[in-house]
């Protein structure tokens, strides 16, 4: 089979090892050149990078022959799943959403829809902000809150770096370092940004969810917490077993 997976998470470079190992033509998928770094080399992977649209997507998979998309993205990666979807039922192929299992029970802190939402809560309570969520959203939570109570952390990418500076906070403002963060890593941001709301996403275990919860409740400090999108996929696993039965069963 010649399987598409668009691997944003180190879940869906794990699975493409595996369906690969099986003799299995995969196609690995980044956003970005540092995530293409990442696809492992194997000789059954061809890793490919760059921003798709529905229609790149559609002309990717009728060139390859693909017989079968995984979705392994970002739970937050809303645009690139509603193309997925929209692209695989144009063409009759089967999809497969590969989703992290949620870290977040709703009594874990202050839950919110947006970043619209939690900017709203946060300019109704006085104290520094640590957002661990990215750079995508950094020049909306700018335009929302008084920046000087932000600190954001980010991956040390020049591209991640320069957008927090084209948007205006300092170099004492952000965090540019890798994954995954350590429970000490976030204690030590807390104490040394003398911050009192940490904003995060719910990425799941493998995004350090857990290590964010235990160092919020730790510190004493107001756990806010993005809830993922609510996006309706054909077939959605957490598991990663459930997935290579279901492409195996494909391919009977």
């Amino acid at each position: 089979m010649q399987i598409l997976i668009f691997a944003g998470t180190r879940n869906g470079r794990e699975l493409a090892v595996e369906l690969a190992d099986k003799g299995h033509g995969v196609t690995v998928s980044s956003m970005s050149a540092h995530g293409n770094g990442l696809v492992p080399e194997h000789g059954h992977i061809k890793g490919i990078y760059g921003k798709m649209i529905q229609e790149d997507i559609e002309q990717y998979m009728r060139e390859q022959h693909i017989d079968v998309v995984i979705d392994a993205t970002h739970p937050y990666a809303v645009a690139i799943s509603r193309n997925i979807i929209g692209s695989t039922h144009a063409l009759g192929t089967p999809m497969i959403r590969y989703e992290r299992k949620s870290s977040i029970c709703k009594d874990m802190g202050k839950h919110v829809d947006t970043y619209a939402e939690a900017c709203q809560y946060l300019n109704n309570h006085q104290g520094q902000i640590l957002f661990s969520t990215g750079v995508n959203h950094i020049d909306e939570l700018v335009r929302l809150l008084d920046k000087k109570r932000m600190v954001v952390r980010i991956l040390p990418v020049e591209t991640s770096i320069q957008k927090a500076y084209d948007c205006g906070l300092q170099d004492n403002q952000i965090i540019a370092l890798n994954p995954p963060y350590t429970l000490e890593d976030n204690l030590k941001h807390i104490k040394t940004y003398h911050i009192q709301y940490l904003v995060t996403k719910d990425s799941g275990h493998e995004g350090g969810t857990c290590m964010k919860i235990e160092a919020a409740k730790q510190a004493g400090i107001e756990l806010i917490v993005i809830d993922r999108p609510k996006i309706q996929y054909p077939v959605c696993y957490d598991e990663k077993e459930k997935v290579l039965a279901h492409v195996y069963g494909l391919n009977k």
